[in-house]
């Protein structure tokens, strides 16, 4: 994940590519990782790392322009600031600009985020929201575990920067029985892996199934008594 100090290093690499004076930039690094189950076992897991940097600049003429890649290389953002000078030299001059915003006074506060919280290890024998605990109560399981996690930052050639972390996890579990005539459903989101509990999403899921199927079971008993077939 993109630290404050990798942040405040690239944005340093990406000014030092021009001699313009007024130059700002949007840095964001997100990372997600998820598993999802179905059928009582873990079918699919993947990994996923995008980035993307926003790049502005005025020149002394207050032409402007501005361009985005997805990715840090060198070879990348020489093309960015390529593609925002040529976008640039074809814009008509702005004769009122804001002046940059420098350094911020705001005094510095940290959020505490989740992304540093590991997953609970899964032991060798099935437990509650383990997938295979559907299996055991003769219910077919299916949900996704999944944790993103995402770095933002804005730097300006006046000083300015800024950096956010911000933090997802979620559990999701549905549980059906053979026939199909039944299922439960839970959830669970916070900001840590580590909050997550399986246990609780395992005993929710199956419960609201059998309680769906006494309720259909009921239904079905009071329409057959109270239906009167024409004659």
């Amino acid at each position: 994940m993109l630290t404050a100090q990798d942040a405040r290093n690239l944005a340093d690499r990406i000014f030092g590519m021009t001699k313009l004076p007024e130059c700002a930039l949007n840095l964001s690094s997100t990372e997600d990782v998820f598993i999802r189950f179905a059928n009582n076992g873990i079918t699919t897991s993947g990994y996923r790392v995008d980035h993307s940097v926003s790049i502005s600049a005025t020149t002394e003429d207050k032409r402007s322009g501005s361009a985005s890649v997805s990715e840090f290389s060198e070879e990348a953002l020489r093309k960015a600031w390529k593609k925002q000078s040529r976008w640039r030299a074809s814009r008509s001059p702005i004769p009122r600009t804001c002046r940059p915003w420098g350094p911020s006074s705001t005094p510095r506060f940290k959020l505490r985020c989740g992304h540093g919280g590991g997953a609970r290890r899964c032991p060798d024998r099935p437990r509650e929201g383990d997938p295979r605990c559907g299996a055991r109560r003769q219910l077919t399981a299916a949900g996704l575990v999944q944790r993103t996690a995402t770095a933002s930052a804005v730097a300006n050639k006046a000083g300015l920067f800024g950096y956010h972390e911000s933090t997802y996890a979620g559990l999701t579990n549905t549980m059906r029985n053979s026939g199909g005539t039944s299922s439960g459903w839970a959830t669970q989101v916070s900001t840590s892996v580590a909050d997550l509990n399986g246990e609780d999403a395992g005993r929710i899921a199956p419960t609201s199934a059998y309680a769906a199927r006494a309720r259909s079971g009921s239904i079905r008993e009071n329409t057959r008594s109270s239906w009167n077939p024409p004659r």
